[in-house]
Parts: structure tokens; C-alpha cells; sequence
């Protein structure tokens, strides 16, 4: 005897009532739909990759509340960056190049769009850009006013995803001595929690004082222009 499709759906409700849960019904001779079928419209546990993703900055967390949750680590994040109160902004800067600028490497350049002394003080949305965007290798070098055993470095960059073209870090010590604090394809990623990007570096506490820093950015990983908007030290 052949069940229509409407028979057997019929049939598994009928034995659902009873409190039965069959294994397997026939749809037609040598044909069988599984039970675990009923169950398909029952909500999956989200995979654990997925949860542990919540994690990474570079995406933010579909559910709602995750999302929050991350937009708040965000903000507290930020909030002590800003007032961490062994911190402080790049004083000078200097720079491989700057969009539309000109003899922009002295280091006494004007507070000009896209000049490099863009990025001293705070952080305020005005930024540094490269003259480039796929060639070759540019870079911004800054320094601060206060020498410091340093124990932080944060570069602040309106699009997070410039990070990626970092190549290296360094720090420059009261000597003029530059110390290689990273080198290599960059694993910094976009921020996606907020609307700018924190690279921080990890290194241990300096062992001698630093009075800057340089940047550099291998274009070739990033074919826009890059830009910073402030540079920042913490230490004592």
C-alpha cells in the first residue's frame, strides 16, 4: 500500500499525540524518512568556533546582546587608554611622505591635511596619508616630549584595516637608537567593535628610555592609502 506525503505527516503527528516517537516511517516501499527529520526544526546550539568568535574584534557577535556587550569593551577599553594617566600623545612627527605635501620629512611641518604632524596631540580624526598606496614602503616616525621606561605603544588609525599593512614597530631610544619591538606580516586586524582601531604592540618594559617611535607600512599588503591618527606612550 503507497502513503501520500499528506498520510505520513498524519501518521508521525498521530504517533507524536501518543507520546511515540518512531524511528523511521515509511513513505513508500523501500523508502524511509528519518525521525531525526521531526526534530530539524529544532534550534542548533551554536557551533563553538562560533562562540569563541565572539571574541574576535575583527567581527562583531550577530546576537544582540553579545553585541552590546562588545560595543561596552569597546568604550572601556578606549576609556582607559585616554586617561591612563602614564600616558601620553606624540609631540612631533615625521613622515616617508604625505598626500599633496611636499618637504613634509623635517619634522616642523605645518598642521596641514594629511601632513604628518597631523598626528600629534589626541586623537581627533585628523590624520597622516601616504603619498602611495601600493608601492614601496612609507612610513611616520614620531616623538614625545617625556623620555619613559615604556611598558605601551598605541597607534590609533581611523580605518583598522591599515594594520594589516604594518611591517614593523619601533622604538627610539634617548640615543637615537631604533629597537625592533616587531617585524614581519602584521596580525593586526580591524577593531569592528568601535569606530577606530587600536594597535598595541606587545613588548616588555623598556630597559631604556624612550623618546619616539617609527611605523612603517609595506603598501604592497594594502593597496590604500595608509593613515594614522594619533600615536601614543605609556611608561615612567
Amino acid at each position: 500500500m503507497r502513503l501520500s506525503v499528506v498520510s505520513v505527516a498524519a501518521l508521525a503527528l498521530a504517533l507524536a499525540a501518543c507520546g511515540k516517537k518512531p524511528e523511521t516511517v515509511e513513505a513508500a516501499p523501500g523508502i524511509e524518512v528519518p525521525a531525526e527529520s521531526a526534530a530539524a526544526a529544532d534550534p542548533v546550539p551554536a557551533d563553538a568556533a562560533e562562540v569563541a568568535g565572539a571574541t574576535d574584534n575583527s567581527v562583531l557577535p550577530e546576537d544582540e546582546t553579545a553585541r552590546r556587550q562588545a560595543l561596552l569593551d569597546y568604550a572601556t577599553m578606549e576609556g582607559s587608554f585616554l586617561n591612563d594617566p602614564n600616558a601620553q600623545w606624540a609631540a612631533t612627527a615625521r613622515a616617508s611622505s604625505a598626500f599633496g605635501q611636499a618637504g613634509m620629512n623635517d619634522g616642523d611641518d605645518p598642521m596641514t591635511p594629511n601632513a604628518p604632524g597631523q598626528v600629534t596631540g589626541p586623537l581627533d580624526g585628523n590624520t597622516w596619508s601616504s603619498e602611495t598606496t601600493n608601492v614601496g614602503f612609507d612610513w611616520i616616525e614620531v616623538g614625545f616630549n617625556r623620555p619613559v621606561f615604556a611598558e605601551a605603544l598605541r597607534i590609533v588609525f581611523p580605518d583598522g584595516q591599515i594594520a594589516e599593512s604594518i611591517s614593523k614597530i619601533e622604538l627610539i631610544d634617548d640615543t637615537g637608537t631604533a629597537h625592533t619591538i616587531f617585524s614581519g606580516v602584521s596580525p593586526f586586524k580591524r577593531d569592528a567593535r568601535g569606530p577606530r582601531t587600536w594597535v598595541v604592540p606587545e613588548f616588555e618594559k623598556t630597559s631604556f628610555k624612550v623618546t619616539g617611535a617609527k611605523i612603517t607600512f609595506a603598501n604592497a599588503l594594502l593597496d590604500r592609502y595608509k593613515e594614522v591618527d594619533a600615536i601614543q606612550i605609556s611608561g615612567e
